[in-house]
């Protein structure tokens, strides 16, 4: 089943809010930015639109764990690890704020399986 736009957007905000956790944003996290919004569905035509989730850091009440659906949790914590994988070194900060994560957010509905593209219903 394809993601809706709100759900490709919470998402793609959590990637957003890793990236920031050192304060800038390199080419490589904008290159991940760009494969994973591809793989959810985004058109390219349309990822221009979607960049301005990398202008600034997330308001926190955009990524509050607490509220993400139980069948996006599995996304949301691939899109974090990749956002911490992108340049190659993780901060303390993207640490400590995956381990809140991992901490807060629903578990996974039994049957989801594994990987984003099974969250978007394919690979884009």
């Amino acid at each position: 089943m394809p993601l809706r736009p709100a759900d490709k957007r919470t998402i793609l905000q959590f990637l957003s809010a890793f990236v920031w956790t050192d304060f800038e944003v390199s080419a490589s996290e904008v290159r991940v930015f760009t494969e994973l919004a591809l793989e959810l569905g985004v058109p390219r035509c349309e990822l221009a639109t979607w960049y301005e989730l990398l202008d600034a850091p997330p308001h926190p009440e955009a990524i509050d764990p607490t509220i993400v659906a139980p069948h996006l949790a599995r996304a949301v914590r691939n899109a974090a690890r990749r956002a911490m994988a992108a340049d190659g070194q993780a901060s303390a900060q993207s640490h400590e704020l995956y381990m809140l994560l991992e901490e807060l957010l629903p578990a996974a509905p039994p049957g989801t399986r594994r990987g984003i593209a099974s969250q978007s219903g394919g690979t884009g």
